[in-house]
């Protein structure tokens, strides 16, 4: 019994794998996210149609297709940074409520928080936004440096999503890694993207971070 329950521990310590969420569909991916991936691409294809048309008797064909290979790319990137997607919008506010909490910033924590979001966690555990905002006092007084290592958003629908974030934190006598699992909707299409739920999917060195 005491060798499983040290396996169970030392299993804790290593970081397991975080099953992943559902892809962006393929004009996102490629197009409307950051345009780099269809970038990279159309720009790759449009050199080696240079070369290779280059040394065929199409030779002159190889610079139009070329250059209009990469210059489509192009036109791509330029797309992507101009499209701001939902699922670019929850990176950038799940990567926000991080930096809140850790520096106890109240006014921007509430413009996060929907009123009735929850947090439940193995050490603190809170129901509504009044009672979570003090708790980013505890967080900022443990922390001393954070980085949001990744952020992967599922957009479940047109006003619901979960963003999976993975947190490496220093501080004394805190874990420092985790993976946690971040709820989110939106009234309507303008509105902005809240926070209803905050639970931990992995902290390094505990059992069940969630709790009962």
């Amino acid at each position: 019994m005491e060798t499983l329950t040290s396996l169970i521990v030392l299993a804790q310590v290593f970081e397991p794998s975080i099953p992943s969420v559902p892809p962006p569909p393929f004009i996102e991916r490629w197009v409307t996210g950051s345009g780099i991936p269809g970038a990279l691409v159309l720009a790759g294809l449009g050199i080696v149609a240079f070369i290779v048309l280059g040394r065929t008797p199409k030779h002159k064909l190889a610079v139009p297709v070329g250059a209009g290979l990469v210059l489509a790319g192009g036109v791509v990137l330029l797309i992507g940074q101009l499209v701001v997607t939902p699922r670019e919008v929850l990176g950038d506010r799940a990567r926000g409520l991080v930096d809140a909490a850790v520096a106890a910033d109240h006014d921007a924590l509430r413009g996060l928080l929907h009123e009735d979001a929850r947090v439940r966690t193995r050490y603190a555990s809170a129901d509504g936004r009044d009672r979570i905002i003090p708790l980013s006092d505890i967080a900022s007084a443990r922390i001393e440096s954070h980085r949001v290592r990744e952020v992967r958003v599922d957009l479940r629908g047109p006003r619901v999503a979960r963003t999976q974030v993975r947190l490496s934190v220093g501080g004394e006598a805190i874990p420092p890694a985790s993976w946690w699992a971040v709820d989110w909707m939106r009234r309507d299409d303008e509105a902005p993207w809240v926070v209803t739920s905050i639970e931990p999917i992995w902290i390094q060195g505990m059992t069940d971070p969630a709790g009962p």
